[in-house]
C-alpha cells in the first residue's frame, strides 16, 4: 500500500511505499536528512515532526527509524529547508556565458565526500569563465564519511551499486540543471572529466574498495586510471570521453592531483604547500623536487554534519562569530536569522569561547554542557569534541609532512588552503587557533579539485603533468606514523591565547 507524505513548509508530496522510512520518502522528495551515522539511528540528526492529517499534536522521532504506515505531514527544520532545493541544486551565483551554437562541450565533476560540483565548458575555448554548480552527494544518506560509505559497500555487491547510483544520481542533476541553464542538450558533451577522492571515484567506477578498508590503504590505481568503456553514465552520450583523474597513494585521491595542478604546485618556488580541509584533509609538499603527500580523516565536522546545529555554508547558517561587548556576535550568509552553523562559524565560534574564558585549553565549556549562539543555534560539548577532532587531525597532518619532509613552517614560501572551507575561514582566527601554522603567505584558491579537472578536460598536456604527479609523489601513511599520533594527542589541547 502507498501513502501520501506531505513535505512542510514547501508542500512537496509523494507517495510512499510502507517498507520505506521517512529518511527514504525524504529523499524522494530531493530534501536530504543529515545521516552522519548513516541511517542506523545513533546520531539522532535526523530527527522530523510528522502527524497523520487532520490531528493537532505532532510526534517527534527519527526519520531513519519511522516507518510510513499511512498519510503523513512532515515537518521539516529550518536548516534542512534551506538546504534543500526542488531540484536539489542552488541556482549559479553569476549567470553562465552563453556557448555558440556549434561549441563542442566538456562536463568537468568535482565529486566530493559532501557535495558535488560541476562545470560546463566549451572545448575549444581554454579561456571560458565557468560558472559551477553544487549539491548535496547523495550519498550521505549512507554516512557522512568515507569510511562510513566504505564499510557499507563491503556488505554486498548490491550495497556498493546503491553508492554508485546515489553519486551518479547527484552529477546527474547537475548535468540537468547545468545544460537548463544554457538550452543546450547534454547529447553535446563530448568529454567528462572526474575529479575526487580515492574513495568517491572507486566507488562511482564500481571499483572494489577493500583495499582501502585495512593497513596499508591501497587505492586500486595511481598513474594510470582505468579505462572506461563498460562505464556507463545513462545521462551522457553513449560516445562521451570519460575519464577519472589519477590518484596519488591510499586516501589521496584524484581531487588532490587536480588541486596540485590547479595551483601550479610544483612549478612554484619552494617549499610550498597545499591544504585540502574537508571530511578528509589531504595535503601535498612541494620541496627540493620532492612531493610529499598525504591524508588524514578530518571527519565531516567542518562540513556541519556530527555537528548538533550544523549545516552547509548556506543561507542562515552562521559563517563568522566576533565579540561584541564581551558576548560572541554571530553573522549568517545573507544575513537572515540563523538556524544552524557551519564549518567556518564553528572555528570562529571556538576561538571566540577561548577568548572569553567560557571554554578551556581542554576544550570543556566552562558555564555548563552547552553554549547558545542564537536562540535556534546551539554548541553542545560534543560539538565542541567533534570540533577537537578534526582541528587536530588537520594540524597534526600538517606538521607531520613538515617534519618529514625536514621543512619549518616558517620557511614556506605560499600555503594554498583548497575546498570550500578554506575560502570562507578566517586565515588570522585559524591561526591564532592553532588550526594552520604560522607562515608568511597563506592564500585560499578555492575549488581547485574542479578547477585542475577542467584542465585535465581541456588540454592532454595537463592530464600526462598529472600522471606525472601520481609517479613522483612520496606517501606517507600518518595512521602508523608514530610522530602524527603524538601529535594529534598535543593537539586536541588547545594553545594558550
Amino acid at each position: 500500500m502507498q501513502h501520501v507524505v506531505t513535505f512542510l513548509p514547501s508542500g512537496i508530496r509523494i507517495l510512499a511505499d510502507e517498507k520505506m522510512t521517512l529518511k527514504q520518502a525524504a529523499e524522494q522528495a530531493a530534501c536530504l536528512l543529515s545521516t552522519p551515522c548513516g541511517g542506523h539511528g545513533t546520531c539522532g540528526k535526523c530527527k522530523l515532526s510528522w502527524r497523520t492529517p487532520g490531528d493537532a499534536e505532532w510526534t517527534e522521532s527519527l526519520a531513519c527509524q519511522t516507518p510510513v504506515r499511512s498519510d503523513l505531514e512532515v515537518r521539516l527544520p529550518a536548516r534542512v529547508s534551506s538546504e534543500s532545493q526542488t531540484d536539489g541544486v542552488p541556482p549559479a551565483a553569476v549567470p553562465p556565458v552563453p556557448f555558440s551554437s556549434d561549441a563542442e562541450l566538456g562536463l568537468a565533476v568535482d565529486l566530493g565526500t559532501t557535495s558535488v560540483a560541476a562545470a560546463l565548458v566549451p572545448l575549444s575555448d581554454p579561456t571560458y569563465p565557468s560558472s559551477p554548480l553544487s549539491t548535496l552527494n547523495r550519498q550521505q544518506g549512507f554516512g557522512a564519511d568515507v569510511i562510513a560509505r566504505l564499510g557499507y559497500a563491503q556488505q554486498s555487491r548490491e550495497a556498493a551499486r546503491e553508492l554508485q547510483l546515489a553519486a551518479l544520481d547527484s552529477i546527474r542533476e547537475l548535468v540537468a540543471t547545468l545544460c537548463g541553464q544554457q538550452d543546450v542538450s547534454p547529447d553535446r558533451i563530448r568529454a567528462c572529466q572526474i575529479a575526487g577522492n580515492t574513495a568517491m571515484q572507486q566507488l562511482l567506477l564500481g571499483i572494489d574498495c577493500s583495499a582501502l578498508c585495512e593497513l596499508p590503504f591501497a587505492a586500486a590505481f595511481t598513474d594510470q586510471p582505468p579505462p572506461l568503456p563498460s562505464f556507463a553514465v545513462p545521462f551522457l552520450p553513449p560516445t562521451a570521453r570519460l575519464s577519472v583523474m589519477p590518484q596519488l597513494a591510499g586516501f589521496v585521491g584524484g581531487d588532490t592531483t587536480a588541486a596540485i595542478l590547479a595551483s601550479e604546485l610544483t612549478e612554484l618556488e619552494n617549499p610550498v604547500m597545499l591544504v585540502d580541509i574537508g571530511t578528509n584533509g589531504e595535503m601535498a609538499l612541494w620541496t627540493n623536487n620532492k612531493l610529499f603527500v598525504a591524508s588524514t580523516a578530518a571527519g565531516p565536522a567542518f562540513e556541519g554534519a556530527k555537528i548538533s546545529c550544523g549545516m552547509r555554508a548556506t543561507n542562515g547558517a552562521i559563517d563568522h562569530v566576533r565579540i561584541v561587548n564581551g558576548k560572541p556576535q554571530p553573522h549568517t550568509i545573507q544575513e537572515t536569522p540563523p538556524v544552524g552553523i557551519c564549518g567556518s562559524g564553528l572555528l570562529d565560534a571556538v576561538l571566540a569561547l577561548r577568548q572569553l574564558n567560557l571554554l578551556d585549553e581542554a576544550g570543556t565549556l566552562t558555564a555548563g554542557d552547552s553554549y547558545a549562539l542564537a536562540p535556534s543555534v546551539i554548541l553542545t560539548q560534543q560539538d565542541i569534541r567533534e570540533f577537537q577532532l578534526a582541528f587536530s587531525a588537520i594540524r597534526s597532518g600538517i606538521d607531520a609532512l613538515l617534519h618529514h619532509a625536514e621543512v619549518k613552517a616558517s620557511e614556506l614560501h605560499t600555503l594554498f588552503l583548497a575546498g570550500a572551507f578554506g575560502s570562507f575561514l578566517s586565515i588570522p582566527n585559524a591561526v591564532q587557533l592553532g588550526l594552520l601554522p604560522p607562515c608568511p603567505r597563506i592564500v585560499p584558491i578555492g575549488n581547485a579539485s574542479l578547477n585542475g579537472a577542467i584542465r585535465c578536460l581541456l588540454s592532454e598536456t595537463e592530464m600526462q603533468k598529472a600522471k606525472r604527479l601520481a609517479r613522483i609523489a612520496v606517501p606517507l601513511e600518518l595512521a602508523s606514523d608514530p610522530f602524527f599520533t603524538d601529535r594529534f594527542l598535543d593537539h586536541m589541547i588547545f594553545c594558550s591565547l
